[in-house]
């Protein structure tokens, strides 16, 4: 394959897949049920390599290597670290601003309210309107597609990853066929000239 056609060509999977990945990390809070299954499933030096990004601020790659290394002292390569970090990136549990810095998504955490006295309970009696069941159908129907929606984007962009990299095999095993045609021809006209030559020297021994 042409190598400005495959630049081209990489140009346009990069552009679609930084675009798919940007809509995915709006600044919308993951739940936490979803980021418990997502940490769960990370090794121990990714899980290092999250614990070390900020919350609030955007540090850079060599920011967080020091925090680890502050941490844990340990060898914590740049190739490793970014590994780890464009991993949760992938996983949608850290985002990268266009400085090439890096923070972790909001998680939405559960909460639990307080338990009342009675006092408090037979003090607000009078205040309390319980929902009916319409109202509860309708949150629950409102939080089972937000939740549902969010899990479809994530599952978009695994398909989406998967796409590039097939279409990058693809080319690869491409630009192999190409050669290995190429050193075929080669071959074939290596072939007709030694057979040339023996015609030549059979006409030789003829005359």
């Amino acid at each position: 394959m042409d190598e400005s056609i495959r630049q081209k060509l990489n140009r346009v999977y990069g552009k679609g897949f930084y675009d798919g990945m940007k809509a995915t990390q709006k600044e919308q809070p993951m739940n936490e049920t979803r980021f418990n299954s997502l940490y769960k499933g990370l090794n121990d030096q990714t899980k290092r390599v999250y614990q070390a990004v900020p919350i609030q601020e955007k540090w850079s790659v060599a920011q967080i290597i020091a925090e680890i290394v502050r941490v844990s002292p340990s060898k914590n390569d740049h190739r490793s670290v970014l590994f780890c970090l464009n991993a949760l990136k992938n996983a949608g549990l850290i985002k990268e601003s266009t400085m090439g810095t890096w923070s972790r998504v909001t998680v939405r955490a559960r909460v639990c309210e307080p338990a009342e006295s009675v006092e408090n309970v037979e003090t607000k009696t009078e205040e309390i309107v319980m929902p009916t069941s319409d109202t509860k159908k309708s949150e629950a129907v409102t939080e089972k597609t937000t939740e549902t929606a969010l899990d479809r984007i994530g599952e978009l962009s695994s398909q989406v990853i998967a796409i590039i990299q097939s279409l990058h095999k693809l080319a690869a095993d491409i630009d192999a066929a190409a050669i290995e045609v190429e050193e075929q021809i080669e071959k074939i006209n290596k072939d007709s000239i030694r057979l040339k030559k023996l015609q030549e020297i059979f006409k030789d021994l003829q005359g």
